[in-house]
């Protein structure tokens, strides 16, 4: 939730998070669309990502005026169409992803 709720330069000082939470399991903004055209290019190993319906509507709904820095509506919609993740489940709002890391230039 921290990933959601802190700043950049909060959430990547690593003495505020304990040693058991990996930091290139966070996932980054615009679920790394602003950077390349595939999530699985942000991660250097294969991860699990776990989205809720508060994931989603925080920055649709509840904070639409700072979206424009976290997620936008287009990246979940992304989301659905990336390659490089698979839903491997889903349950009334919560969703957990399979992404697989691929190693790609950056579109920026």
């Amino acid at each position: 939730m921290t990933d959601f709720l802190y700043s950049v330069s909060y959430r990547w000082d690593v003495r505020y998070y304990p040693d058991y939470l990996e930091l290139e399991s966070w996932i980054p903004y615009h679920f790394g669309y602003d950077k390349y055209s595939m999530l699985g290019c942000s991660y250097l190993t294969d991860v699990y990502v776990v989205l809720t319906d508060l994931d989603r509507r925080l920055y649709v709904d509840v904070l639409p005026e700072i979206a424009d820095i976290r997620m936008l509506p287009r990246d979940f919609v992304m989301l659905e169409h990336d390659p490089s993740v698979d839903k491997v489940y889903i349950n009334g709002g919560l969703d957990v992803w399979c992404v697989e890391s691929i190693a790609c230039a950056s579109v920026a």
